[in-house]
């Protein structure tokens, strides 16, 4: 399928190596099971108005769960349990997902460890599909097909005078919403709070913005060029805690030896955190 539009994905830097070899691969994960999602795809944006809203919408969804939404939903938890109020079956099963996505996001410290560290992909193609799902739009959309290495780039930000890179998604989004006036957000075909949040958030964060805009310029490299000059070296203990343990349990089991640093197959990352 051919875009006007670019499409951008956002990931994960523990995976990136993975993505190298393998491309991205369509996996049920961790976000989606929490929702009670079973889809098995691969999440991406239309467009940089697209990428900007579906981040903002995990930013505005990450501090409402850190806040007055998750402690009522935690209280309501708690009455449900205690006898205090009678919920339905469903009601009960879906009050209990949402408890524990609060839970989960109130382990982590910022959205960028809730989302994990790693930056934005552009695609360059999806395959054609037909898909008639009502939550499918431009900043939610999918594809339930392997995007091919090939067809992925690294987006960063190049300082203007020193060339430096910054490449983490957070930056890339700032850079994208700093583009964006009033008004084009003000357009966009989404709900009336989560317009107000943007624009709120564009406004509290307006002098970093526009630094953005005139010190930085968009530009691309190849996964190879981004572990190598980015990741190389950088990559912490806390990136490979899980891929390191689930790689020695596959050697306990097939008794060889193999890369386990840095890569999963794909039954393995359809256990691990989702990227939307």
């Amino acid at each position: 399928m051919e875009n006007k539009k670019a499409l951008y994905h956002f990931d994960e830097n523990k995976w990136m190596r993975y993505i190298r070899d393998n491309g991205l691969v369509p996996h049920n994960g961790q976000n989606s099971q929490s929702i009670k999602d079973d889809k098995k795809v691969v999440f991406y944006s239309q467009g940089e108005e697209g990428a900007v809203v579906m981040y903002m919408d995990f930013l505005k969804h990450y501090e409402d769960f850190k806040g007055e939404k998750g402690d009522k939903a935690i209280a309501q938890y708690d009455d449900a349990v205690a006898g205090r109020i009678e919920l339905s079956e469903d009601e009960m099963r879906s009050l209990e997902s949402q408890v524990n996505e609060i839970n989960r996001i109130r382990e982590t410290d910022s959205i960028e460890e809730y989302v994990g560290e790693g930056p934005y992909l552009k695609i360059s193609e999806v395959e054609d599909e037909t898909i008639d799902d009502k939550h499918f739009n431009f900043a939610n959309s999918w594809t339930t097909k392997t995007i091919p290495p090939d067809k992925l780039s690294v987006m960063v930000l190049k300082d203007k005078n020193d060339g430096k890179d910054l490449s983490e998604k957070g930056d890339i989004i700032d850079f994208f919403l700093g583009k964006m006036t009033e008004e084009q957000i003000r357009e966009l075909p989404i709900n009336d709070g989560l317009i107000d949040y943007i624009s709120r958030y564009k406004s509290d964060h307006q002098e970093e913005l526009s630094s953005m805009q005139e010190n930085y310029e968009l530009d691309s490299m190849t996964i190879d060029q981004y572990i190598s000059e980015e990741l190389e070296g950088k990559i912490t203990a806390k990136d490979l805690k899980e891929p390191i343990k689930e790689g020695i349990e596959r050697l306990s089991k097939k008794g060889k030896i193999k890369d386990i640093t840095m890569q999963k197959d794909d039954e393995t990352r359809e256990n691990d955190d989702e990227v939307r």
